[in-house]
């Protein structure tokens, strides 16, 4: 049965976007009135913002509002001697990584570009709850642009007698030294209700009610948002218009809520990291961490950035 799911495969979902779904996205994650090669179409530069291939996985080819639990890839049953489903009402995201191949085109018109998703693995948290893992490949024929691995947690969905999963290496940054950088974020009450129409339709981010029945006091920010925000804050802080961020990750650990302020703490790492998309000796390791102001909790934990540079001129 193991196996079985280590080999599910998802059928291919067609993906689709335009200039107005760049500009949208980089708006709703704090791109500035001075970024204009993400905000303006007839900008000499006019570019996707990196991470945006994450937000396909919700929106498909979808070009208007759709319904979320109907759009979802649902997870396979639950093996064991008699199959549980998922339930997606109680799954959340646990952590996000993307590698980035090819630089994204700016409108999909007159192309085909497909998300190959496969199941990588399932795994058994015990009372806590089941971990999914699974591998999306951004495609347009033989061509892969990026691999997003995503990791879920159905929550209180465990103990079927499944395998724990293997360990993960730790990203914490240097206990020993204070970040190098420090960036304040404040996030506006109703940034929930722009981040969504990028394609995230999750009504927990939406409706008082499904978030008060979910156990939240009202309707909480996407993890997508804080993870894109923070993708924004570091290569803002550390790149350059020439630079190419080749890596993104980090692990969500904490809600939050739209209004409360972020704080994105960030160090350099002493030498060049080597990431798995082929990184040189010009390419720069960020750790970072995520923090909520106010309260101290950690929003998105065990943080890290690759990227690659021309010329270390990174602003330090």
């Amino acid at each position: 049965m193991a196996q079985s799911i280590q080999n599910f495969r998802y059928p291919d979902q067609p993906c689709a976007w335009n200039e107005r779904d760049l500009i949208l996205f980089a708006a709703s994650i704090g791109c500035r009135a001075e970024e204009l090669r993400y905000l303006y179409e007839k900008h000499p530069t006019f570019c996707a913002f990196p991470t945006y291939p994450v937000i396909l996985q919700f929106k498909g080819a979808a070009n208007s509002v759709v319904d979320y639990y109907s759009n979802i890839l649902k997870p396979p049953p639950i093996p064991g001697k008699i199959e549980r489903l998922i339930d997606p009402t109680r799954v959340l995201d646990g952590e996000r990584h993307i590698e980035i191949f090819k630089t994204l085109p700016t409108s999909s018109e007159g192309r085909l570009f497909k998300l190959k998703t496969r199941v990588l693995g399932m795994y058994d948290k015990g009372a806590s709850g089941t971990v999914v893992e699974t591998e999306a490949l951004l495609v347009e024929g033989s061509d892969i642009y990026c691999r997003i691995v995503r990791q879920s947690f159905a929550v209180g969905q465990g103990q079927w007698g499944g395998p724990r999963g293997p360990s993960r290496p730790s990203l914490m940054p240097p206990e020993n030294r204070p970040a190098d950088r420090v960036v304040t974020i404040d996030t506006r009450p109703e940034l929930t209700l722009l981040y969504r129409l990028n394609g995230d339709y999750n009504p927990l981010h939406a409706d008082p009610a499904v978030a008060q029945k979910a156990g939240f006091p009202q309707p909480i920010l996407h993890g997508l948002c804080t993870w894109n925000i923070t993708a924004h804050a570091v290569l803002d802080t550390f790149g350059t218009e020439e630079a190419m961020l080749r890596e993104f990750q980090a692990r969500f650990t904490n809600v939050v809520y739209p209004g409360e302020t972020l704080t994105v703490e960030m160090w350099k790492m002493s030498h060049a990291g080597s990431g798995s998309t082929g990184s040189s000796e010009n390419t720069l390791e960020i750790r970072f961490l995520t923090k909520i102001r106010d309260s101290g909790k950690v929003a998105l934990s065990n943080g890290r950035a690759m990227i690659q540079v021309k010329h270390d001129k990174s602003r330090l």
